[in-house]
């Protein structure tokens, strides 16, 4: 057939299709794979890689920076993109721009997953890192005690475990990765609890972030205020959920990093399901911050933070805060949120904040805290409640199984017109103030709590005890000028 005739078949074939010749329409753009996902897209990043690369591959094929990753991920994302990074220090970058394609399930975890890699810990003082252990305990949720592993004649230094993971390898439990809240010479105690516990046939391995995010992004003043200067490891924003489906948003998942020297572990803002498991923030100004309509799954992480830091802080617009089996420890506030409807915190160790362990401030319709231990080491609040509205009384519900609360100059302060019932055990000692209660609140306190201070209750500044206060018809002690009181 002459060349001529084959052209104008094909240009008839084109229009009698709708298409002209030379023009791409939006959905074919929208076909490609550079604009959005079909398939799961693993990306990889190697200090030994170069940007240049497709990022498929391992090694020197790899992508050098997260952020060159990042630019890999199609902005419409409809199937899970995971980007591994191998140890090393990197930069950090910024996540956005990006739109979850549909009403997708999170319920197997994050959709786009920036993983780090856990290694062997080098850097211990004495003692082995690998070995099998030769008993361990569950723990229990209430009363709020801690799991533990031992190895007889281990030999390590005192606490040196702190903030790290201790990795059940094979055996009884194993796959359990738990991070450690302190340890003996030859006893680890975990932040929450081991199911199933430890014993002669487990194996373990103490473990640390390989991969070190060393520097970060600046947050637009606009999303943090004042400290809009702050570097940010990752700062996560302007991400989309779905159009046609209400509520849906993007899950971002980080894991296995260590945060040293920025100035925020993670931001993130806007409609965001941020998952964040296995991370060590070291050296930070702060651990985690949200806003704007973003949530967290704060899942089995070490916080060691500095003095003025805070750990987690969580914006009055944040649809909901989960905070799991944690070790936030040091700094000024271990937890602070503003006008949270409603939040979980389970099996997480909260210690030696200068200020609280956890600050509300506002309105809180529900606090579940189950099985948490509070240790203020002698200075700040365990938990601290502060009402900054008029009128009506605010409920707060600390319900679950409870938890401990020891060593704080004031186990709990609640002030302001909250309405604050400890429904469930509540143990402690060696606080100064046990309960306090101020400027029209008012405590109820289970009948099985055992909180105790050189002061019981503190009432508007007049101390009283438990036993008065259950020994009264009815069982309740009240000021009369402010209407604070505690009852059981």
């Amino acid at each position: 057939m002459p060349l001529i005739v084959k052209i104008l078949l094909t240009l008839l074939s084109l229009s009698m299709l709708g298409q002209t010749p030379g023009v791409v329409t939006r959905g074919d753009l929208m076909k490609r794979s550079e604009y959005q996902t079909f398939d799961a897209l693993p990306l990889f990043v190697d200090s030994l890689g170069s940007d240049d690369n497709d990022c498929l591959g391992t090694g020197v094929n790899a992508c050098l920076t997260i952020a060159g990753a990042l630019s890999r991920v199609p902005k419409l994302i409809n199937t899970p993109v995971t980007i591994s990074i191998a140890s090393g220090s990197f930069a950090g970058a910024q996540v956005s721009g990006f739109t979850i394609g549909e009403a997708r399930s999170t319920a197997a975890g994050a959709y786009l997953s920036i993983i780090g890699t856990l290694v062997t810990s080098t850097t211990l003082l004495s003692g082995p890192t690998t070995g099998t252990f030769d008993s361990g305990t569950a723990g229990t949720a209430s009363p709020a005690v801690f799991g533990t592993a031992t190895k007889l004649l281990a030999g390590w230094t005192v606490n040196d475990l702190r903030g790290r993971f201790i990795e059940i390898t094979g055996g009884t439990g194993s796959g359990q990765v738990k991070v450690i809240q302190s340890n003996t010479v030859d006893t680890i105690t975990i932040a929450g609890t081991f199911s199933p516990s430890p014993n002669g046939t487990s194996t373990f391995a103490l473990r640390d972030s390989g991969t070190n995010i060393t520097s970060g992004v600046v947050v637009p003043a606009s999303i943090n205020g004042a400290a809009g200067v702050t570097p940010n490891g990752f700062l996560i924003t302007s991400n989309t959920g779905d159009a046609t489906a209400s509520g849906t948003s993007l899950s971002v998942g980080v894991s296995q990093c260590k945060f040293t020297n920025v100035g925020i572990g993670v931001t993130a803002t806007g409609a965001t399901k941020l998952l964040l498991r296995r991370n060590q923030f070291m050296v930070t100004a702060g651990g985690v911050f949200l806003t704007k309509n973003a949530s967290i799954n704060l899942d089995t992480n070490a916080l060691m933070l500095a003095a003025a830091q805070i750990g987690l802080t969580v914006g009055s617009d944040v649809s909901s805060t989960f905070v799991t089996q944690n070790l936030i420890r040091g700094g000024s506030i271990g937890v602070s949120t503003a006008n949270v409807s409603s939040w979980m915190m389970l099996g997480t160790a909260i210690e030696a904040q200068t200020s609280s362990g956890i600050s509300m401030n506002g309105g809180v319709g529900q606090a579940q805290l189950n099985g948490n231990r509070f240790d203020c080491a002698g200075v700040g609040a365990g938990i601290f409640v502060l009402s900054s509205f008029s009128g009506g009384k605010l409920g707060v519900d600390l319900g679950g199984s409870g938890g401990d609360i020891s060593s704080c100059v004031t186990g709990i302060d609640a002030s302001g017109t909250h309405h604050f019932s400890l429904a469930a055990v509540w143990s402690g000692a060696g606080n100064t103030t046990a309960i306090s209660v101020s400027k029209g609140s008012a405590l109820q306190l289970s009948a099985a709590s055992t909180i105790t201070g050189v002061t019981e209750l503190s009432i508007d500044g007049t101390a009283f005890t438990v036993a008065a206060m259950r020994a009264a018809v009815p069982k309740v002690i009240s000021d009369i000028n402010h209407g604070s009181r505690v009852y059981e």
